[in-house]
């Protein structure tokens, strides 16, 4: 696949990659990080922060939001290995310096209340995307 989201943001691209570019082997993507070492853990956080900070300066630009959340169970065992920085480059990268609250969360973190307004903002982007259409 090209030019799709899953060319890079699945455990099973990330470790398609990791063996074809970095010749490691693990059964998941979380699993890669254990194998690594050294100068191959920098590969692998590059492979994952540069079409991450794209899609998200992409998303700051696009929306301009007060707030953005980065999060969900395919990152999580990466949030932290790809920094602080990551915020100070989005900020540097997108127009207006957007968004101004970046935050990470992770799965078991979540409440009820916290995946109704996720629901509420996805039907509110929807209509209002239909409306632009």
């Amino acid at each position: 696949k090209t030019g799709c989201i899953q060319t890079v943001f699945s455990d099973e691209s990330l470790l398609a990659h990791a063996h074809e570019a970095l010749g490691l082997e693990a059964a998941t993507g979380a699993g890669l990080w254990e194998r690594a070492a050294g100068p191959t853990r920098a590969k692998l956080l590059d492979h994952i922060r540069a079409p991450l900070l794209f899609l998200l300066v992409n998303a700051a630009n696009c929306f301009d939001p007060e707030v953005l959340y980065l999060g969900g169970t395919w990152i999580e065992p990466w949030l932290e290995r790809l920094g602080p920085g990551l915020a100070e480059a989005l900020r540097s990268l997108s127009w207006q310096s957007s968004p101004p609250v970046f935050k990470t969360y992770r799965s078991a973190e979540c409440s009820r209340a916290w995946g109704a307004a996720a629901t509420l903002n996805r039907r509110y982007l929807r209509r209002h995307a239909e409306e632009l259409l």
